[in-house]
């Protein structure tokens, strides 16, 4: 309910102005767009990548910011087990908004992006929020895959501090 609430009030709130953000990527992500990348290779710098997903350059279909993006392949079955993650070890308390481009064929879902225990599930192609509040100075952001088609992608990761937090929350 929490999520559902959240994604029907985060674009209203926006839309109106409500709160104030401030672009802290460049400050806490290191590679949040795999633009380090030099060549095709599931060794992606500055990401723990648990379940072999590779940078990749070659699929124009999959909305991602410049050249590189992350994704896992397989020519069937489901795609299980996977995590991409990067650890910001010092980040002030309070709340931030974690956006990314993000992608499973088939609309299957089963695939999260994430920050620390807050995940948005992903459907299809599209721009994915999630919403945390930090409360211990750490920040653990990535794209992770419990059960899934077998093809997803992530990128363009971008994180937002907010001044307050005008969202309801619910348990």
């Amino acid at each position: 309910m929490k999520k559902l609430f959240t994604l029907l009030i985060v674009p209203l709130l926006a839309l109106m102005g409500v709160n104030a953000q401030t672009d802290v990527t460049s400050t806490y992500l290191l590679n949040p767009s795999f633009e380090s990348a030099t060549a095709v290779s599931t060794t992606i710098a500055n990401w723990t990548n648990a379940g072999n997903i590779m940078q990749s350059q070659n699929n124009t279909s999959f909305a991602k910011e410049g050249t590189w993006y992350a994704e896992k392949w397989q020519s069937s079955g489901n795609l299980t087990g996977i995590r991409l993650s990067q650890q910001v070890a010092t980040i002030p308390n309070g709340w931030y908004l974690l956006k990314a481009a993000a992608f499973t064929n088939q609309n299957a879902g089963g695939a999260f992006v994430y920050a620390n225990s807050d995940s948005t599930e992903v459907f299809g192609t599209g721009d994915y929020s999630v919403l945390v509040n930090i409360t211990a100075g750490t920040l653990e952001v990535g794209f992770k895959v419990k059960k899934s088609s077998n093809w997803v992608a992530c990128d363009n990761f971008r994180l937002y501090a907010i001044e307050s937090t005008p969202y309801m929350l619910t348990g």
